[in-house]
């Protein structure tokens, strides 16, 4: 899993037992992305399930980070990363443009039990 919301890190890493890496800038998330499929790829670990994204961060351009992601994403490869993006506060813009973008928003604070519910159909 790659996050951008760094109070989320301890609920992943101690409460729900899931391995975390932190990424605050566009570039170097999309890095450790391809880095992830490559190891995956080569048969030395998973790529990540999941990226969570902290729309509350201003030099975040959720539209053009999911394009770069796209990009990165070998077509051949089965690999599919969910993209969930937080903020503190939603407005129909806001809304509206995770749903093109097909990412899944979701409204802090964030809680365990609102992870756990929103990752389960995930990580079986």
């Amino acid at each position: 899993m790659l996050v951008s919301c760094s109070e989320l890190v301890p609920l992943f890493t101690e409460n729900l037992k899931l391995k975390c890496d932190e990424s605050f800038l566009e570039e170097s998330a999309i890095s450790s992305v391809q880095r992830s499929i490559v190891r995956q790829i080569q048969g030395e670990g998973k790529a990540y399930k999941f990226i969570f994204v902290d729309l509350d961060d201003p030099t975040l351009m959720l539209g053009r980070f999911m394009v770069s992601l796209q990009k990165a994403m070998p077509e051949d490869a089965k690999i599919k990363i969910e993209v969930f993006a937080c903020a503190s506060t939603s407005s129909d813009r806001m809304l509206k443009k995770c749903e093109e973008v097909k990412v899944k928003f979701i409204p802090k604070p964030i809680f365990e039990t609102k992870l756990r519910f929103l990752l389960k159909p995930y990580l079986n």
